[in-house]
């Protein structure tokens, strides 16, 4: 027999972490890209609100969020004004969520899952809005009555916020006793929360119940969209390991095919799940949903030395496509000397070779940039050799941060 309540799933739309393409967050790109503090303060500013945000959740639970009936109260031009958010400010950034929805969807009798709205999730510092998690909302079965929308959409609201918390309190909690596995950490803590957010029936407005579940994709898409949550805790916790972060902004309309092609004496504790970087565009939204501003996506990742004698080495390559050659991009972190980078664009296979004239410490330099007719690629780190403070806390310890930018049009 057919469930006979309205059904509401979320459904995971882009796994790939993104924030708004606004001047402030590409003036704010260019400024890291000069090497240095700037560098490290990119890195900090997202970091370390992110830890902050999560540990405010963590400890205290529901009486962390707020919510805002209107939104132009927070100030952001990017939230729909008449739609509820959720949101939590921490002393370095507020981590806001919202749900739209469209109501003639919500209103018809729909025999398969059809998108219906969106929820989304952005992380918002004194930069801007950083970072920006989207999911789908799908409605199946009978309408839901006019007079029903909008206290069910506030369900769905309260459903994404409590899964929310119930994420970042349990990876919080597994990261305290030990845990340093980012991506298990993540789909444990996601898998776990979508049972403690489901909704089974509830009544939300008169007689009329919500059923509410998050798909199996949704979960996988949160947890890898999510996982810099997870790295920022992670690293509030580690001891003086050498820390690599590399950041990998597409601001082009091209999509990168990015890839590990080569390491040394590393272990690779973050990376995308899938190595396909959109390119600019904007999230995909039903109709009388209004559509996000374009997004520039980002792929994260994070690498530890494999040996506390040792340093570590990487190369990252991204298929061309289109007009884009291609790309490649070197990062060396000896154990004594000067690290190095290095960036170009083209499409080297050489990787050992390549490799090995990196390591010879030719380009022990702070930044780095090519350009060819259509295309600028940059590559900015926070310092050369010794220690460094924590992007998290400000704790001295072996931190290494790179930022790397693919963007149209040459310098």
């Amino acid at each position: 027999m057919a469930n006979p309540l309205p059904q509401v799933q979320f459904r995971a739309s882009h796994t790939l972490n993104g924030a708004p393409d606004r001047p402030t967050l590409v003036q704010n790109l260019h400024a890291a890209l000069k090497g240095g503090n700037p560098t490290y303060d990119f890195f900090s500013g997202d970091m370390a609100a992110l830890h902050d945000i999560a540990q405010q959740i963590a400890n205290n639970g529901d009486s962390a969020w707020q919510q805002a009936s209107q939104p132009s109260s927070l100030g952001y031009d990017f939230l729909d004004p008449n739609a509820p958010v959720h949101y939590v400010k921490g002393s370095k950034g507020t981590l806001v969520v919202q749900v739209l929805a469209d109501n003639s969807i919500l209103g018809q009798d729909t025999p398969d899952y059809k998108q219906a709205g969106i929820a989304t999730t952005y992380l918002v510092t004194d930069q801007g809005p950083i970072s920006v998690i989207v999911n789908w909302v799908e409605k199946l079965g009978p309408a839901i009555a006019s007079v029903a929308i909008a206290p069910a959409l506030l369900a769905i609201l309260g459903a994404f916020k409590t899964f929310l918390q119930s994420y970042l309190t349990r990876a919080y909690s597994a990261i305290a006793e030990g845990a340093t596995d980012s991506a298990t950490v993540s789909e444990e803590a996601a898998t776990e929360a979508a049972e403690d957010a489901a909704i089974d029936g509830e009544v939300v407005a008169d007689e009329v119940a919500l059923s509410l579940t998050f798909s199996p994709l949704a979960i996988v898409g949160i947890a890898v969209a999510a996982i810099a949550a997870i790295i920022a805790i992670i690293l509030f916790f580690l001891a003086k390991t050498m820390i690599c972060l590399v950041k990998i902004f597409n601001y082009t309309d091209q999509t990168l095919n990015l890839a590990l092609c080569y390491e040394y004496d590393l272990v690779a504790k973050e990376v995308p799940q899938s190595g396909s970087m959109p390119p600019i565009g904007i999230a995909p939204a039903p109709p009388g949903v209004k559509p996000l501003d374009s997004v520039i996506y980002r792929a994260d990742y994070q690498f530890q030395n494999d040996s506390s004698v040792n340093g570590l080495g990487v190369v990252i390559h991204g298929d061309g496509s289109g007009d884009f050659p291609g790309m490649t991009a070197v990062i060396d972190i000896p154990a004594v000397g000067n690290n190095s980078l290095y960036v170009d664009l083209k499409n080297t296979e050489d990787w050992d070779q390549l490799y090995e004239n990196i390591d010879h410490g030719q380009y022990d330099q702070l930044t780095m940039g090519v350009s060819n007719s259509g295309y600028q690629l940059s590559i900015a780190t926070n310092q050369l050799r010794g220690e460094s403070p924590s992007p998290i806390t400000g704790e001295t310890g072996y931190f290494y941060e790179y930022l790397i930018v693919i963007e149209k049009g040459a310098s």
